[in-house]
């Protein structure tokens, strides 16, 4: 991001990162992360079930690669097509058919609107606007020019203050103060 490019909010934000930073990690946090993995123990092996599993079916592929004679493996004698001219010789003749002429149907135009899109019936709230507008045009025209000078107005927007979390230590009875 350029510089030129920076506005309010931008600095409102590098403002009020630095005091995040100064955060310190929560007492007796890094204590209690220790225990819990002290506590797990070594990490679980395989179970011997889950291995024979395995095992099993990659054995019983061995096998019957081994077991299975050559010539089951021999591949399909190649197929044999016939000479052209054999072909021409022996293929049934057909009588083609003159085509069947098609109906052609003139497509149908869609109606054409005299307005698009289409007009739709007033809301509630539109027919209860255009009713105070007709009964009062002064207050109207005042109140919609008021809308439009504050919709041109910049927006304010309140600084950001969020205060910083504190957790408080579980209290300790002692149990666990051993492992």
């Amino acid at each position: 991001m350029r510089n030129s490019d920076r506005d309010e909010l931008d600095d409102l934000i590098d403002g009020a990162l630095p005091g995040y930073s100064d955060a310190s990690p929560i007492e007796g946090l890094e204590e209690r992360v220790l225990c819990r993995i002290q506590s797990a123990g070594p990490p679980r092996r395989l179970a011997w079930p889950l291995r024979i599993a395995f095992a099993v079916p990659a054995l019983a592929v061995l096998v019957l690669a081994v077991a299975v004679p050559r010539s089951w493996w021999n591949p399909l004698p190649p197929i044999v097509t016939p000479s052209p001219i054999h072909a021409a010789l022996t293929a049934p003749v057909f009588k083609l058919q003159p085509p069947v002429p098609r109906r052609i149907h003139p497509s149908r135009a869609l109606p054409k609107q005299p307005c698009f899109p289409s007009p739709v019936p007033m809301t509630d709230e539109e027919r209860a606007l255009a009713a105070w507008a007709g009964r009062a045009p002064r207050e109207f025209s005042q109140a919609f020019a008021d809308l439009r000078k504050r919709s041109e107005e910049p927006v304010a927007i309140q600084p950001l203050a969020i205060q910083a979390l504190l957790i408080e230590p579980l209290p300790s009875d002692g149990a666990n103060e051993g492992r």
